[in-house]
């Protein structure tokens, strides 16, 4: 918002910034006004390591596509809970509330932002971990025997490390 606020009037007419939002009070917004950064920043990773979200913890995004709805829904409900099954076996999922060294967690599945582009459905899981386990190559594995077992070429699956956007 500060950035977008900055390019107003810089031209030979002067600007106005209007923000509208249905929480006016927010930290983001009341910091964003004041041009307090560093307020802003300590809320936030408040707010990150409660949540457990970067930079205490990182995050795969998975995203599963398909032309069939309920085969996708099925599909990505195995990709879950087989993810999950894996990680219990090894003492990593559903601890990241703990003081677990490796810890794991899956959200999801959900439809995508955009639940469906290019006549396919879309629905992502979000893999939030830490420590030194390889989540990616669990993730990954999870994935191989998903589309093996499916025998269905038109799925399609995406495995984003850290992702910058959920879209």
């Amino acid at each position: 918002m500060t950035q977008v606020a900055g390019r107003a009037g810089r031209h030979q007419l002067p600007g106005e910034v209007v923000i509208q939002s249905y929480t006016p009070d927010h930290y983001s917004i009341i910091h964003a006004s004041g041009h307090d950064y560093l307020s802003f920043v300590k809320d936030e990773l408040k707010h990150r390591k409660a949540l457990h979200y970067p930079p205490y913890c990182r995050l795969i995004l998975v995203t599963l596509s398909h032309e069939q709805l309920p085969l996708l829904v099925r599909l990505a409900e195995n990709y879950a809970s087989d993810l999950k099954a894996r990680a219990d076996r090894k003492g990593w999922f559903g601890s990241l509330d703990r003081f677990a060294a490796d810890a794991l967690d899956v959200l999801g599945p959900v439809a995508s932002p955009i639940p469906r582009l290019k006549n396919r459905y879309r629905f992502q899981c979000m893999i939030k971990w830490r420590g030194t386990m390889d989540a990616v190559s669990l993730a990954r594995l999870v994935a191989e025997e998903l589309q093996d077992s499916a025998r269905d070429t038109k799925l399609q699956i995406s495995i984003d490390v850290d992702p910058q956007m959920l879209m």
